[in-house]
């Protein structure tokens, strides 16, 4: 419900075995998302393998660099946060440039 507020459509996979119940048949068509899965397919799995994408950017920079922050006050967390983001994009623009 927090993310239809906001306007958007979330991106989830349900497992093929799942039947789902009535109550939550109502609130994901109240979000929208079940109409864009069943009647846009294909747009729904371009949009569901870019989340697969930065899934996998967010998973090898916890192994690269390390799984928490260091710091215990929120604002320096933030900080720390963006500042590996930027190592890690200085580290793969390195990296394509001298392949």
């Amino acid at each position: 419900m927090l993310i239809a507020g906001i306007g958007a459509v979330p991106y989830i996979a349900i497992k093929s075995n799942v039947k789902p119940s009535q109550n939550l048949m109502a609130i994901l068509h109240g979000t929208g998302w079940l109409i864009c899965t069943k009647k846009n397919p294909d747009d729904y799995a371009k949009h569901y393998h870019r989340r697969s994408i930065i899934e996998g950017i967010f998973s090898a920079m916890k192994r690269r660099m390390q799984y928490s922050v260091r710091s215990r006050i929120f604002h320096n967390q933030v900080l720390e946060a963006i500042c590996r983001a930027a190592v890690w994009n200085a580290i793969s623009l390195a990296t394509i440039w001298y392949e």
